[in-house]
């Protein structure tokens, strides 16, 4: 195909329709190939096209193939959403912020979703870790404040605390005691890490670094706040116990200010109990949570 006639093949709308139709049907290959073809067609003529591509093929169907589990679709997908991002970062910056964002919320949708797979999760917090953070200390861009405010951040925290060995959960919990786990793989709890240390990394003044500290904060007052003073409920109480010092690692292993402040409170604030609970489960003839209470102490 010469370049004449790509130009001609991305102007009709027809061919951008029939890629996005093979992405809605069931044939995972051929869904791969589609997007194959459109990460081809975005990068042409240095992305002339990207936006336009991007409006016909829609960002719910992208975060379907994201959360596939289909390795090699959701890899595929992931690459993709790069490719965009890179062609839009390179361009105008206040001409495509709008799309940035959209494509960054797109993305933070989809890692708390149970019925994301286990891979896309990760693909989907590495996304957000290379994307959110400045590219330059010159940029003027607000995606950490976007991320801060829309939720994103809580979904990031909440998929940290998950990043545990989740078969003790069959040992101590019952259907009617948690909430569903979200799945993870072993790398989840560093990635999780990383990018929550990038995005404090980020901060680029006291306010920032004050809101990230408040959302972490209210995050283990949720988990607090979700116990029930009830001997039948004292499964429940063990896992937010397990999901806490899990988050508590992860912040240990990103960003340890945060982790410390968390741990060992200053008079001014808030005193979440985290020693307290680190002391009871330390006490418990049971296993469970001794490998996160090591984790703490190595780190």
């Amino acid at each position: 195909m010469n370049f004449a006639s790509k130009g001609q093949y991305l102007q009709n709308q027809k061919y951008t329709t029939s890629l996005k139709n093979i992405l809605l049907s069931d044939t995972v290959e051929l869904k791969i190939s589609s997007i194959r073809t459109i990460s081809y067609l975005v990068k042409f003529e240095n992305g002339k096209y990207a936006t336009k591509i991007l409006d016909k093929i829609g960002l719910q169907t992208m975060e379907n193939s994201l959360m596939s589990n289909n390795d090699s679709l959701s890899i595929s997908a992931s690459n993709l959403y790069q490719i965009w991002l890179d062609i839009f970062f390179n361009g105008e910056e206040n001409k495509n912020e709008k799309t940035i964002y959209d494509l960054i919320n797109s993305i933070s949708g989809v890692i708390d979703v149970p019925e994301c797979s286990t891979t896309g999760r990760d693909y989907a917090i590495n996304l957000l870790t290379n994307n959110v953070p400045r590219k330059s200390v010159s940029e003027t861009h607000k995606r950490l404040e976007l991320v801060f405010d829309n939720k994103s951040f809580q979904r990031i925290l909440n998929v940290a605390s998950w990043s545990f060995d989740q078969q003790k959960l069959s040992k101590i919990s019952s259907e009617k005691t948690i909430v569903e786990p979200l799945l993870i793989t072993k790398n989840t709890q560093m990635n999780c890490a990383v990018c929550l240390a990038k995005l404090y990394e980020d901060c680029s003044n006291d306010l920032l670094k004050k809101k990230y500290e408040q959302l972490c904060f209210s995050q283990f007052r949720r988990f607090q706040s979700s116990k029930i003073i009830n001997s039948s409920s004292s499964n429940k109480n063990l896992t937010v116990n397990l999901r806490m010092l899990t988050l508590l690692t992860c912040l240990f292993l990103g960003p340890e200010e945060i982790g410390l402040k968390i741990l060992l409170p200053s008079i001014e604030d808030e005193d979440l109990g985290m020693l307290e609970i680190i002391t009871a489960m330390t006490a418990e003839n049971s296993t469970h949570g001794k490998h996160e209470i090591s984790q703490i102490v190595a780190i």
